[in-house]
């Protein structure tokens, strides 16, 4: 193989160094910047190359951790959300807030495309644990005081 030049780089096509073409016909050369050894060694680099490592892989700890993380700020939301109501619409209103909110994971899990038996937890773990809370939240959820609040409330209004 002939090793020519050109214009915009100093090294031979050929070059081990030189990036392989892209499907559009341009070389890759610039994202094959090394790290300097004081950028190797503080780690800083990986920060700032475009395309570079990111990091460990996640694991199944982090995948939990970020599971429990939503699920406690998703009953935190709707808890607060809930208790701007009066006491007799607490648990209904926390329960349909908890409904929404599986709903809302339910469509996290189809978009991320999660397995639904994983090692680790996974949006529909997250699903069934704000459906079960929210069943048990509606046992506590007293009908005809809930319907007496609500008609009291339209009286109000009027």
């Amino acid at each position: 193989m002939r090793a020519t030049r050109n214009n915009h780089d100093d090294r031979p096509d050929d070059h081990p160094d030189k990036g392989a073409p892209q499907a559009d016909g341009l070389d890759n050369r610039w994202s094959l910047k090394k790290p300097s050894a004081d950028q190797e060694k503080s780690g800083s680099w990986r920060k700032r190359l475009p395309g570079g490592p990111k990091g460990p892989t996640p694991g199944p700890e982090d995948y939990n951790r970020a599971i429990i993380r939503s699920t406690a700020f998703m009953l935190v939301v709707c808890l607060g959300l809930a208790l701007t109501q009066p006491d007799a619409l607490l648990a209904p209103v926390f329960a349909g807030y908890l409904f929404a909110a599986a709903g809302a994971s339910v469509l996290g899990g189809l978009i991320a495309r999660k397995p639904l038996f994983a090692p680790h937890l996974t949006h529909w773990d997250q699903v069934a644990f704000l459906l079960a809370v929210s069943l048990i939240a509606g046992f506590f959820t007293d009908p005809e005081t809930a319907r007496e609040m609500l008609e009291q409330l339209q009286n109000k209004s009027q």
